[in-house]
């Protein structure tokens, strides 16, 4: 059962990160993709943050035995988060009820430069003999394996050899993810500001 809704887990998980990009291209000018990208993407490392504080502490004292009560909350956080998702979220900006007109305005302006009335092919050569591509699947590959590393490895670490008790081991496993959160906020501002006109391209970036 457990392998089971883990693959299940992974089939669902599986296409939020294409989807993001896909949403972010119709919602986020050109010039503030980077910063915009990676504060949102930095929420994996914020809600890590939040979360392994948190079991630690449902783990020593939380309801129905402990450890079963991190389940309970990180999934009803779950559900409350996929509810507010359905119903603020939106496909693009001219979808949404709310915006305001100047909003509109700056939004479809911003994006007009880059729409194209035709689907260009792939240009997979290109991209297989890209530096940047590489530098960035490079990046993305070390920072998964570090990732899921320490977030496997880590607090199991702090249990069994430094013998720290849950709470104590929640708060320090989340010291890297903080980290990475800071410095991912950080990152994707310095990398906007260096785009900006008269300074970097974005492939040297």
């Amino acid at each position: 059962m457990l392998i089971a809704l883990r693959v299940l887990e992974g089939i669902g998980e599986g296409v939020t990160f294409p989807s993001m990009h896909a949403l972010l291209s119709r919602w986020i000018p050109p010039l503030e993709r980077t910063r915009a990208v990676t504060f949102i993407y930095s929420g994996s490392q914020l809600g890590t943050v939040i979360g392994m504080p948190l079991s630690g502490v449902l783990c020593d004292h939380g309801f129905a035995g402990g450890w079963p009560s991190v389940f309970y909350v990180c999934g009803a956080a779950g559900c409350l988060w996929a509810f507010a998702w359905f119903a603020l979220s939106h496909s693009s900006p001219s979808a949404h009820p709310r915006i305001s007109v100047a909003e509109l305005n700056y939004i479809e302006t911003s994006l007009e430069s880059c729409e194209t009335s035709r689907k260009p092919p792939v240009p997979w050569t290109k991209i297989a003999t890209s530096l940047p591509f590489w530098a960035c699947t490079a990046a993305q590959f070390a920072n998964n394996w570090g990732v899921y590393t320490l977030l496997t490895c880590l607090p199991k670490y702090m249990h069994d050899v430094l013998q720290f008790d849950m709470t104590q081991n929640g708060i320090l496993s989340s010291l890297p993810y903080l980290a990475a959160w800071l410095l991912s906020i950080g990152g994707g501002q310095l990398a906007d500001w260096l785009r900006a006109p008269g300074r970097l391209q974005t492939g040297t970036v």
